[in-house]
């Protein structure tokens, strides 16, 4: 089950829901260089399922805790052509490759918006060899100051 949640204006520098303050500075680079080119913006996105409750709750209690037992995208972007999945992370390696991985495969399952996905890296430094898997495998690599 996908949570898009509210929209953002694409150009806006807010703090983005989620994002602790070093990986919400990088993501603002970014912002600021690609942003014209966007439509909408979501952050803290929900996909996959969640975990449910063993036990008869409220169904507000039940809904809660799935979501927040829901895998969560930092950012997803619409743009005319694509839905942008961006995963933020400071030093990034093989959990910010994972993470996309798995949130792509996800979302597809549920888009809410159908248009092709495409996924990006923002981080300010990239771990040895996973610079070049990140490429190999489609995923656009911003390095931000």
């Amino acid at each position: 089950m996908t949570v898009l949640g509210p929209t953002f204006p694409p150009c806006k520098i807010i703090h983005p829901p989620g994002m602790i303050q070093k990986e919400a500075t990088l993501f603002h680079y970014y912002q600021s260089e690609k942003c014209k080119d966007w439509k909408n913006v979501y952050y803290n996105v929900r996909v996959g399922k969640g975990i449910p409750l063993q036990e008869d709750y409220p169904s507000e209690i039940s809904i809660d805790w799935i979501m927040s037992t829901q895998h969560r995208i930092d950012a997803l972007i619409e743009t005319q052509d694509n839905v942008i999945i961006v995963e933020v992370r400071s030093l990034a390696g093989r959990t910010s490759f994972g993470a996309l991985i798995l949130y792509k495969q996800l979302y597809e399952k549920d888009p809410i918006i159908q248009l092709p996905v495409k996924l990006v890296i923002v981080s300010d430094y990239i771990y040895g060899q996973m610079l070049e898997s990140f490429t190999e495998n489609g995923i656009e690599v911003y390095l931000s100051k």
